[in-house]
């Protein structure tokens, strides 16, 4: 094998060490010179390397030339995303949640205004003391009966 500057299928010759003949590998990869040559690549021997899958029998099909790279461009990872955006409900329970260290502690509606007050509620200015009061309530009751419903699948739902 010989390469050339670029490091291309071009550039990457493939040599005969019994008579010295070379080609490039862009051959390999060349449709219509495979068509018209078939010569060029061998037959197909139902072999798959890269997939480490091996046929008991031979294949009857040409051989087909790949380049084989990264694995992420053979075995791609696949991530279902669903993206919801929260109506106000919603984002004051998520808020809620976030803040749960602190709300945990919070034992009064008192206590909660005087959060307010000190500015320990500044992501809540869009909800009253009563709603926020109402969302810890229902945590709360989450929590005790054990409800998990705060971690639903939305896969399975």
């Amino acid at each position: 094998m010989e390469m050339g500057v670029t490091g291309t299928a071009s550039d990457v010759y493939v040599k005969c060490e019994g008579c010295g003949a070379s080609r490039p590998m862009s051959d390999a990869f060349d449709t219509s010179l495979v068509l018209s040559q078939p010569s060029i690549l061998p037959p197909c021997r139902g072999r798959h390397p890269h997939l480490l899958n091996y046929c008991d029998n031979e294949c009857d099909k040409p051989a087909k030339s790949i380049l084989l790279g990264a694995s992420n461009s053979w075995f791609p990872l696949t991530i279902p995303v669903l993206s919801l955006p929260p109506d106000d409900a919603g984002r004051l329970s998520q808020l809620v949640h976030d803040h749960w260290v602190v709300f945990d502690k919070i034992e009064t509606k008192d206590n909660l205004a005087f959060s307010r007050r000190i500015g320990l509620l500044k992501d809540f200015s869009d909800f009253s003391d009563d709603e926020i009061w109402t969302e810890i309530e229902k945590k709360r009751d989450q929590q005790d009966q054990g409800d998990g419903s705060e971690n639903t699948d939305l896969k399975n739902a």
